[in-house]
C-alpha cells in the first residue's frame, strides 16, 4: 500500500468515527461523502461513500430533552 492509499484509509476511518458519534448523538443516520464530509443523511444531496446508522434510535418521547 502506497502513501496515498494509507492517507485515504486514515481519513476515511476518522470520518467514519465522526459519523458514528454524530449518528449516536442525533439518533439519525449520517453519511460520509467523497470528500470525507459528515452530514445527516436526510440533509445530504450528493452520493455517499458510507451510511452510518446510530446504535440507538432516538424516539419522540425523548425530544423534550433535546429541544
Amino acid at each position: 500500500m502506497n502513501k496515498a492509499d494509507k492517507q485515504f484509509v486514515t481519513d476515511l476511518v476518522i470520518a467514519l468515527e465522526a459519523a458514528q458519534v454524530m449518528a449516536d448523538r442525533f439518533g439519525e443516520e449520517t453519511c460520509v461523502t467523497k470528500d470525507f464530509r459528515v452530514s445527516l443523511l436526510r440533509l445530504n444531496n450528493e452520493p455517499a461513500l458510507e451510511i452510518v446508522k446510530p446504535r440507538v434510535y432516538r424516539g419522540s418521547a425523548l425530544d423534550r430533552y433535546y429541544a
